[in-house]
């Protein structure tokens, strides 16, 4: 009983530790760039539905060199203690 009792605190805690903290996963958003801000640096994203999502290029700010406000976009993101952080932009045809 103890064993499974230690299991199931681990998988929380694990659980707990990534939703706190983000993940690895990579992520992949398309849509229209919004917006570039070259100070922050960060790119906005405009989704066919509607919503738009701001990613953070922190590290990779060149990559917003790649695109120009109005284009057909891809963004490569992770997240990162609520915040999208982004490490590759594509521009995609029209």
């Amino acid at each position: 009983m103890k064993k499974i009792a230690s299991g199931v605190l681990l998988c929380l805690v694990v659980v707990l530790l990534n939703v706190s903290f983000g993940t690895d996963e990579i992520m992949k958003i398309k849509g229209t760039v919004a917006a570039i801000d070259p100070t922050a640096p960060s790119v906005e994203i405009l989704q066919t539905d509607g919503k738009k999502i701001t990613i953070v290029m922190e590290d990779h700010a060149d990559e917003m060199a790649k695109i120009k406000q109005g284009e057909k976009a891809e963004v490569y993101y992770y997240v990162k203690k609520g915040k999208l952080f982004g490490y590759q932009i594509n521009r995609m045809p029209n």
